[in-house]
């Protein structure tokens, strides 16, 4: 079988052991008798490689197919349709090492594998903001409720407001946070990129954020 990069042993290991379990109750072969190689590929090769099936000319069975591998990953939530209900995902408060003040992170989102993409819905009570930090692939921000600024390394402080949509550029330093005086939510959408979606920095002080 072939597998985009990046996947942990023990996720490898469990996709392995699904396969053999579909095969042993589809064909009938005996436990024993299967073997699932795992090979990964690149995420570009994926769609043109991955669901081929191959047959050999020593009697063998090869399982690359289309249906076989997405009856393992459907089972196990990994390629299906998932909708998600309000309220059933904890939300956290955020780190004081990467915010100042009161926040309350409620996530949304995280695609699995191949898909980098994550999300999360987090509300900023007056004075509250993040850190000085980086996104190695950029992160868009969609502001839900409130008043907020964001600011670039070495730009002035801006002012959004809900229906705004703020980009900030991969490695570009930033933060963003509620006002003195009004809370503000915002939907976050960032990318992974070798397994990180955020470098944190400094704290913004009191002065840089108040001027």
């Amino acid at each position: 079988m072939k597998l985009w990069p990046g996947k942990s042993e023990q996720r490898k290991q469990r996709l392995a052991e699904a396969i053999t379990q579909d095969v042993v109750k589809i064909l009938h072969y005996g436990e024993e008798s299967v073997s699932v190689a795992i090979e990964e590929i690149e995420a570009q090769d994926w769609v043109e490689r991955a669901y081929k099936p191959e047959s050999k000319t020593d009697g063998t069975l090869s399982i690359r197919s289309l249906e076989t591998t997405r009856t393992a990953c459907d089972r196990r939530g990994l390629d299906a349709m998932e909708i998600r209900k309000v309220g059933s995902q904890p939300s956290t408060r955020g780190p004081a090492d990467w915010f100042t003040g009161t926040v309350r992170i409620d996530p949304l989102f995280q695609a699995p594998d191949p898909a980098m993409v994550q999300g999360a819905s987090v509300t900023f009570e007056p004075g509250a903001r993040t850190a000085w930090h980086t996104h190695p692939l950029g992160q868009t921000l969609i502001v839900t409720a409130g008043c907020g600024w964001a600011q670039r390394d070495g730009g002035p402080i801006e002012e959004i407001r809900p229906g705004d949509v703020v980009w900030f550029a991969p490695g570009e330093k930033h933060w963003h946070g509620a006002t003195p005086t009004t809370a503000m939510t915002h939907i976050a959408i960032q990318e992974k990129l070798g397994g990180k979606v955020v470098d944190w920095m400094e704290k913004v002080s009191d002065d840089e954020y108040r001027r």
